[in-house]
């Protein structure tokens, strides 16, 4: 069972703009900030850490001309830290860490998405999922669930699936119909993994490359995910037909080199080490044209990615250039946060305005959800904002309209872990739980009833 420590940190005496990061004594330092300020602020930014092995808590001030940092310590408490949170149709999963690594799961369960049993339709409280192994990863289609298992501490494991599989999602040709029990795929030496409506792809081996299994109607699940052919070289007019078609190199090859894999309704995309974003399916090429392809295009513009999220229609990214958000596809619902209807969608990304650094992005159905700093009174301060489909309330915002614009969600949380929004609910890890919101018919906001709530409920503690 891990400890937490709760904090309040106050910058003072700032003479320019900078940040903090907060973390695990003796830890590398997050990539990301903890908290923003700038000169004459002085905000209390409430923050979660788990202390470091010696029970230390390292915090470092970058730029501000070197400032104070005051750190109130509010109190501690021991209980399972929440890693990842995922969201399905009407499912929710978490990993935590206490004692070993679990998944937990509550929400619907008409496909055995659960990993549950047979017998149970829904669970709107949270059950822990039986496993031989700890999960490494976990991930959520509409009606399945996925985890990459191994040994506690590993890097890479298998993954294996529960729920409907009547594409093949589960990797399974075996298993057809619905499964109530976690059952092996065909993707083995997983290092991530990414669940949509009816396919799962699997970032596997050493080269990280890319695999998939289940619907690839659109090209969204091709076995082996690959690029386009390099265009053909110039040949020599004295060569033969032959010699020139077998020097000449052409043809597809793998999509390797993958730092974060992400899938929705008809497409999939993944960010390279590069920073570059390549996507295959249909609708998320961040083409000119809306189109459609089987092998892996590069989105132009975009050369300094650290995230991506698929929706059904529409795709965004965290870059860090201008530590912003851009996005691309439809805009029917508002989902590009453009602040108005964008006739058509927009094919290619825009930026989305408004944040001063984001660190986490997902994309739902017809719904955008981020992680990041945004404007409060005297600065800057972490909050999840939404935008996009509301009608069940999970942009957050107490309202059921669609948003076109982003609005910061009302829970007032700022020690955040992820945020991931689907069909009609969303979920987020912040102060050291999980909080829900949204559609709640089959109990997937997970506390305990069945009661939709337009607003952030705690969904486990």
């Amino acid at each position: 069972m891990s400890v937490s420590v709760a904090l309040n940190v106050t910058v003072l005496d700032a003479t320019a703009k900078g940040w903090l990061t907060v973390h695990s004594g003796g830890a590398t330092p997050p990539g990301v900030a903890s908290a923003q300020f700038v000169p004459g602020e002085r905000i209390a930014h409430g923050l979660t850490v788990e202390p470091g092995a010696d029970g230390s808590i390292d915090v470092r001030a970058f730029g501000g001309g070197c400032p104070h940092v005051l750190v109130d310590v509010l109190g501690h408490y021991a209980a399972p830290r929440v890693l990842e949170v995922q969201v399905g149709d009407q499912h929710t999963c978490v990993r935590s860490q206490g004692v070993t690594t679990q998944m937990r799961c509550w929400g619907g369960n008409l496909s055995g998405q659960l990993a549950y049993g047979p017998t149970a339709v829904s669970l709107p409280s949270p059950s822990t999922v039986a496993m031989g192994s700890a999960p490494l990863r976990i991930a959520t289609g509409d009606d399945h669930t996925c985890a990459v298992l191994g040994a506690e501490g590993a890097t890479a494991g298998n993954v294996w699936c529960s729920g409907a599989n009547e594409s093949g999602q589960l990797g399974d040709p075996t298993a057809w119909g619905r499964e109530y029990q976690l059952r092996a795929s065909t993707l083995t030496g997983a290092v991530d993994v990414a669940a949509g409506p009816s396919h799962t792809c699997a970032v596997v081996g050493a080269d990280r490359r890319v695999r998939c299994v289940g619907a690839n109607d659109r090209g969204q699940a091709p076995v082996e995910v690959e690029v386009p052919a390099p265009p053909a070289p110039e040949r020599p007019w004295y060569c033969s037909f032959i010699s020139c078609l077998d020097s000449s190199g052409l043809g597809p090859t793998p999509l390797t080199g993958v730092s974060r894999i992400a899938v929705g309704g008809s497409g999939s995309c993944a960010v390279l080490d590069s920073g570059r974003v390549r996507c295959w399916g249909l609708g998320v090429l961040g083409d000119a044209a809306f189109g459609q392809s089987s092998v892996a295009v590069e989105v132009p513009g975009i050369t300094d990615a650290v995230d991506v999220s698929v929706g059904d229609d529409h795709a965004c990214a965290a870059v860090l250039s201008g530590t912003t958000l851009r996005c691309w596809g439809r805009n029917d619902h508002g989902q590009l946060g453009q602040g108005g209807r964008v006739v058509g969608g927009a094919p290619v990304p825009v930026t989305v305005p408004g944040f001063s650094m984001v660190t986490g992005v997902s994309a739902g159905s017809a719904r955008t959800c981020v992680e990041g700093f945004v404007p409060v009174p005297g600065g800057y301060d972490s909050r999840v904002a939404c935008w996009g489909e509301n009608s069940t309330g999970a942009v957050g915002d107490g309202t059921t309209t669609d948003r076109w614009s982003p609005v910061v969600v009302a829970n007032g949380a700022r020690s955040l872990r992820g945020v991931e929004t689907g069909t009609s609910h969303t979920c987020v890890v912040a102060d050291g739980r999980v909080e829900c919101w949204g559609l709640n018919t089959s109990g997937q906001l997970g506390n305990g009833t069945r009661i939709d709530s337009p607003r952030p409920v705690v969904a486990l503690d």
